[in-house]
């Protein structure tokens, strides 16, 4: 899969499933916005991806606060172009949903 350049959002991305998706997105190309509560270990897992020459962005927040999802929608639209999100921290139905854009 070749995601060279093309954004991608995931939450829950400090360990676990949100952190190996987020390393398999970079190795593929993808620039990764990683959102997570722990600051720590959401550092850490941005270093990671950064040392296997990934573009990695961290985003300190919790997707059950109403204001910090907008602080990361806010971040996320600042990034054009096509784009993929991951639900990792959620218990959705719908673990990734891909969305096209101009």
């Amino acid at each position: 899969m070749n995601l060279k350049g093309r954004p991608a959002l995931i939450t829950g991305a400090s360990r676990g499933l949100g952190a190996a998706l987020a390393r398999e997105l970079a190795g593929a190309g993808a620039r990764v916005l990683l959102v997570a509560r722990e600051k720590p270990a959401l550092d850490q897992t941005v270093s990671a991806i950064r040392r296997e020459s990934g573009e990695a962005h961290g985003f300190a927040a919790d997707v059950a606060d109403k204001l910090s999802v907008h602080a990361i929608a806010a971040a996320a639209a600042a990034w054009p172009g096509p784009s993929c999100t991951s639900r990792s921290a959620t218990r959705a139905p719908c673990a990734m949903k891909w969305r096209a854009t101009a």
